[in-house]
């Protein structure tokens, strides 16, 4: 089922911690500038991207296609590039993942644009746990036109955006998460008595049992939070 769809991604915002660290950069923590240590470079999950880029994502997704400036692991929406053309829906079965994320490789790896974040704080001897669920994407069929002026430094749009719900959480030792508990689509509860300590949007459990989901239902939900992009470089073929 296909249908054009406008997201409203609401700010997530960070706990209170005892202490903050000072975030690394990528150079600092990976001894790179680059996301050659990403498992899946074009297609990173974007859990930890500020609130208010998720907001950008969403408003310039609405009105065309979505321009985005990615080097060194860090990602940046052009808020104010103009590209023709639209994304649609799709609902999928539930796609549930289990992250862990307890050295510097694993992150850069799985989660590479969280390294800037919380690269300090693992770097500091914490460990996290990432659990998502994705209902669907929003995807388009086009390609960019000729780029304007206010899209100066791009160098990729964005293909799709896979939604759903996430969690990333301090890991606690013998704590079992979502991951290792998921029946064919069910999840346990253990996960909603597991303390936060990081980011996190929608119900985890409730998206992870909905199938066939319409727009309305997802956002009912908490099942309509940006999860992963899908980026496609410009000038691609």
């Amino acid at each position: 089922m296909k249908r054009r769809w406008s997201l409203f991604f609401a700010v997530a915002g960070l706990c209170g911690c005892g202490h903050v660290m000072k975030p690394m950069s990528v150079g600092e923590a990976t001894g790179t500038g680059s996301c050659d240590q990403a498992t899946d470079p074009l297609n990173p999950i974007i859990v930890e991207l500020p609130g208010t880029t998720k907001v950008q994502l969403d408003l310039v997704s609405r009105r065309g296609l979505v321009a985005v400036v990615y080097t060194g692991c860090s990602l940046k929406v052009l808020n104010a590039c103009e590209i023709e053309g639209g994304y649609e829906f799709t609902s999928v079965q539930p796609q549930v993942t289990k992250m862990a994320l307890d050295n510097m490789d694993q992150l850069a790896a799985g989660l590479p644009l969280g390294v800037a974040t919380i690269g300090g704080q693992i770097g500091g001897g914490q460990k996290f746990e990432l659990d998502y669920v994705l209902v669907g994407e929003r995807r388009t069929t086009q390609k960019p036109g000729k780029l304007g002026d206010n899209c100066e430094g791009a160098t990729h749009y964005v293909r799709n955006i896979m939604i759903g719900s996430y969690a990333l959480d301090t890991k606690a030792e013998g704590k079992a998460g979502i991951g290792a508990e998921v029946g064919e689509i069910g999840v346990s509860a253990s996960h909603s008595e597991h303390e936060q300590q990081g980011r996190g949007s929608g119900d985890l459990r409730a998206c992870a049992k909905a199938t066939a989901l319409t727009v309305e239902e997802a956002e009912k939900l908490g099942c309509a939070a940006p999860v992963q992009l899908g980026l496609v470089a410009l000038g691609a073929k």
